[in-house]
């Protein structure tokens, strides 16, 4: 039963969903220019921050400068220095998008006529560092799980055992314990995250402080003002209910729900998520602690029994509650229908949901099997049953945490924009006479490197031209042009090329063999 909450309540809170896409951008990808802009834009289908000190200007030759950058909702606005000089020049930069994810990448143009090829100081761009991205999504999990078994065990005692019993007031004093002070330590790594640092880099505040994000803050000012509440379940629970409520607001002001519309209808599908999971998350502590002692010596066995009853009762509203809810939030979260297949973060969703129909089983079990056997006497076999399921209840709450800690990273898009994989894209083509052979390398958004042998005739070309022309077409992107230039100790050809999106990129290979031959070569790779 816990679990089913569990996969609708982890998905709309963690913040590792729909990430802020670059619309355009002026200049434009590859554009040629006759003269040195005085500013660039760069417009995002969403409300963006920039990263201060992230926006810098790769010219062909020389140190990159670093730009000052600002942002007007989804449009970002970054005044260039006045250079005289011609050639090819890289714009990066890196943005947090309205979710709290980086978003960084590179936009090249071309000045008068000058070399196209890409300056090598590009590859100083940062990447989220994978040690800062792991601990902010440990992080985020601890403060999510002590949330709901705080919140958990003041619906426990207000909603299922009442007067009858007193609440175990550790647990939830642990959970807001552990939330509060994972909330505090996200101050720092989500302002890391966004900056590219090092989690050593906490250390120094100066590094990070100006990237502090303020819906983190006030998140964890939610939480932390929500305390006193642990202290008073079993003194004024009305009262603990109150000071509880800004526990709940601490979910709504970060991750996706700030960015799917309409946003009243994500708010309040978070909300009714947040609030079921605690349900459930209290209900399991709740009847662990009652099943695991004696209960005709400590409580009574006709006591308990009314309390499961309760708690099943309670169950299939919360159920429910939990199936609109999440059908609303799937629908406004993924991209399309299909995204439920075609992305990683679709069939990861689609294990969790695997994994949440062996215990409605359990749940249907428990309701319409054991609570009656429950009612109706003392029944031994009955309540060992009861502990059994609890436990199994309790494995599959361990397997669906690490399966949402592979959710925290992944975008329902398909994208993932914190980190590069390294693996390349291996080429192999042969057209008009000429093989050209090699790999495009890390096969991800950005700038990647391309090294190619080429052979015309059935001879190693080693001397001439080779250029390099890029297209998206499912998105009408490109050309994206560079000249390969020739490594006498790889005997490759090799060059970098910027490809700013995600798809299937049509390269075109042409080399000038002779003075009157430039055979053609087309084929295509996979960008992530």
């Amino acid at each position: 039963m816990l679990v089913l909450a569990l996969l609708a309540s982890w998905v709309a809170v963690l913040p590792a969903v729909a990430h802020a896409e670059l619309l355009g951008s002026t200049p434009e990808e590859g554009a040629r220019l006759d003269t040195f802009p005085d500013a660039a834009e760069l417009v995002f289908n969403e409300r963006v921050t920039p990263v201060s000190g992230a926006a810098r200007l790769f010219p062909p030759d020389g140190e990159p400068v670093v730009l000052g950058a600002e942002a007007r909702d989804a449009a970002v606005s970054i005044e260039l220095p006045e250079i005289a000089q011609a050639g090819s020049f890289a714009l990066a930069y890196r943005v947090i998008s309205a979710d709290g994810h980086p978003i960084a990448g590179v936009i090249t143009f071309m000045v008068g006529d000058g070399d196209a090829g890409i300056s090598s100081a590009i590859t100083e761009i940062e990447t989220t560092d994978s040690a800062t991205e792991r601990l902010v999504g440990v992080l985020t999990a601890i403060q999510y799980l002590g949330l709901l078994l705080a919140l958990g065990m003041l619906t426990w005692r207000v909603g299922v055992v009442r007067r009858d019993v007193p609440v175990p007031e550790p647990p939830a004093r642990a959970g807001w314990a552990l939330s509060a002070m994972s909330s505090v330590l996200l101050i720092a790594f989500t302002a890391l995250r966004g900056t590219g640092g090092a989690p050593s880099d906490a250390l120094a505040p100066a590094t990070w402080s100006s990237d502090v994000q303020p819906a983190v803050v006030v998140a964890a000012a939610c939480i932390l003002a929500s305390g006193p509440a642990w202290w008073l379940l079993n003194r004024a629970a009305p009262v603990a209910m109150v000071l509880a409520f800004p526990a709940l607001i601490a979910p709504l002001v970060t991750g996706h729900t700030r960015t799917m519309r309409p946003a009243w209808l994500m708010m309040l599908s978070d909300l009714v998520h947040v609030v079921s999971a605690a349900f459930w998350v209290g209900g399991l502590v709740g009847l662990s602690v009652l099943l695991t002692c004696k209960p005709a010596e400590r409580v009574g066995k006709k006591q308990v029994s009314r309390i499961v009853a309760r708690f099943s009762h309670w169950a299939l509203a919360s159920v429910a509650a939990l199936a609109l809810s999440g059908t609303a939030m799937a629908t406004l979260v993924l991209p399309a229908p299909a995204a439920v297949v075609d992305t990683g973060y679709g069939r990861t969703l689609l294990l969790k949901v695997a994994m949440v129909l062996a215990v409605v089983g359990l749940a249907a079990w428990n309701r319409f099997v054991l609570v009656p056997r429950l009612r109706a006497g003392d029944d031994d076999a009955a309540w060992l049953h009861l502990r059994r399921s609890v436990a199994k209840e309790a494995v599959i709450l361990g397997a669906v945490l690490v399966v949402t800690g592979f959710l925290t990273n992944l975008s329902p898009s398909g994208h993932d924009h914190s980190a590069r994989h390294s693996a390349p894209a291996m080429i192999a083509v042969e057209s008009q006479g000429m093989l050209v052979e090699g790999s495009l390398t890390p096969a991800a958004r950005g700038v990647n490197a391309l090294a190619l042998t080429v052979e015309y005739g059935g001879e190693p070309m080693q001397e001439g031209e080779v250029k390099i022309s890029a297209r998206l077409p499912e998105q009408d992107l490109g050309p994206i042009e560079a000249v390969a230039a020739f490594d006498p100790d790889t005997a490759e050809w090799v060059a970098e090329v910027n490809l700013p999106a995600v798809g299937e990129w049509a390269l075109q290979i042409s080399a000038r063999v002779s003075r009157f031959e430039r055979p053609i070569a087309v084929t295509v790779v996979r960008v992530d």
